[in-house]
């Protein structure tokens, strides 16, 4: 080979040398010049590189509270007198000896299985309270009394006795008249609360003289569902006389408490 040819040769390698390794130091137009990783799944991917900046850097923390809620368990002991001779009746009701001998005691209970107290009916509704008892009234017309020691109102053992009276509620109007009347002569405050509506007991106790007798004109409508009968305390030509009251009752509550709705001076107009 001439030495022209060979020198014209020689600088033909030395141009294609220097543009391979221009193509190597650049690499492809916009791919970053990365080595790849493998994933655990065993594919391979290529790792991008991390921003120089970490924008997450310049965001305040996130603060993340719990709240826990505390619920403590109810009192089984009612803080009052009235709700607590109502649990203890809810109690015979059930029959449940536990929550009656907690309420009170274990002579109480001794006491309601005797008399079979758990056998009536349980829908008690209150009346008053008085003189470390209270008073109830059930959907059928007996009347409740339950001793309650007001130091232990709020804790075990309130209850100091139990004693039902056994009553029915009238179905005629003079025969529900006639039993308001007695309880009213007995001092009877749970029964006339459990015949009367608020209102007519507020009257017959409102500085009334309480009647001695019980003698009736006869019942007659005053009103669309209603009859109204007088009562007077003494007996003049076989009309009441003396103190004069006129009862108003609503017939479709006969059978049932507060059948007697009104009451007034006089006789029946």
């Amino acid at each position: 080979m001439s030495a022209p040819r060979a020198r014209h040769m020689l600088a033909a390698l030395a141009v294609a040398a220097s543009l391979m390794t221009l193509a190597a130091a650049c690499g492809d137009k916009g791919t970053p010049n990365a080595s790849p990783t493998t994933t655990d799944e065993g594919t391979l991917e290529t790792a991008t590189p991390s921003p120089t900046t970490d924008a997450s850097a310049t965001q305040p923390p996130v603060v993340v509270t719990t709240t826990t809620t505390t619920t403590q368990a109810a009192n089984p002991y009612p803080n009052n007198a009235k709700d607590y001779g109502l649990a203890l009746l809810a109690g015979i009701k059930a029959n449940n000896e536990t929550r009656i001998v907690d309420l009170s005691s274990s002579s109480v209970y001794q006491n309601v299985t005797a008399n079979n107290y758990s056998n009536l009916n349980g829908q008690w509704t209150y009346s008053n309270c008085e003189s470390g008892a209270c008073f109830y009234y059930n959907a059928t017309g007996s009347y409740a009394q339950v001793g309650i020691d007001g130091s232990k109102v709020g804790k075990a053992h309130a209850g100091t006795y139990v004693s039902v009276e056994g009553h029915t509620f009238r179905t005629d109007a003079l025969g529900y008249i006639s039993d308001l009347i007695n309880a009213w002569q007995n001092g009877s405050l749970v029964g006339m609360n459990a015949l009367a509506t608020d209102s007519a007991v507020s009257f017959l106790r409102g500085g009334r003289m309480i009647p001695t007798g019980s003698v009736f004109t006869a019942a007659q409508a005053c009103g669309s569902g209603k009859v109204c009968a007088a009562s007077g305390t003494e007996v003049a030509g076989g009309q009441p006389f003396g103190q004069i009251t006129c009862y108003t009752v609503q017939t479709d509550r006969m059978g049932k408490a507060d059948a007697i709705v009104g009451a007034k001076d006089g006789f029946c107009s």
